[in-house]
């Protein structure tokens, strides 16, 4: 049986790369992002336009956390008459997780500030970590100037 949780960040000053999402599987709950949204709204316009590049990578054992960020917020159940969730989670992570081994990139894209990022996933196309590995959400560049970001990952874990 799985749940659907939420984690969210709000009104966080980007200033630099970071792991917007950081998430950590608890044994024997496989984890998966469902829906990722980026959003900011301190800047509009065209003279503040700019591409912000992003990836979602697996971090492979042996998996060392960023750190640097704010609290780790608690994930929310969508239905809430589950339970608490098992995985850890940390956000805007100005140190970057790394790894022992190679990061796997699974995606890297790019979006507008003007229009923040609204990534539904097909079950078949949803990125997946186990415990001892973990799966982030790494804004690639620094902004060309401080955006005031939102943020929010739906989650699926199983178990």
């Amino acid at each position: 049986m799985s749940r659907l949780y939420t984690v969210v960040f709000r009104a966080v000053g980007v200033t630099a790369v970071q792991d917007c999402f950081e998430i950590n599987p608890a044994a024997n709950k496989p984890c998966r992002i469902v829906r990722l949204k980026l959003s900011q709204y301190s800047d509009a316009g065209d003279a503040s336009d700019e591409l912000l590049s992003y990836s979602i990578f697996r971090v492979p054992a042996t998996a060392t956390s960023g750190s640097g960020g704010g609290t780790p917020p608690t994930p929310r159940l969508v239905d809430p008459t589950g339970s608490a969730a098992g995985f850890g989670v940390e956000i805007n992570n100005t140190t970057l997780a790394t790894s022992s081994g190679t990061l796997e990139e699974l995606l890297a894209d790019s979006f507008n500030v003007r229009v923040g990022l609204d990534m539904p996933l097909e079950p078949e196309g949803r990125f997946g970590a186990v415990n001892g590995t973990l799966l982030v959400v790494r804004l690639n560049v620094v902004p060309q100037d401080s955006l005031t970001m939102n943020g929010v990952v739906w989650i699926d874990e199983e178990g």
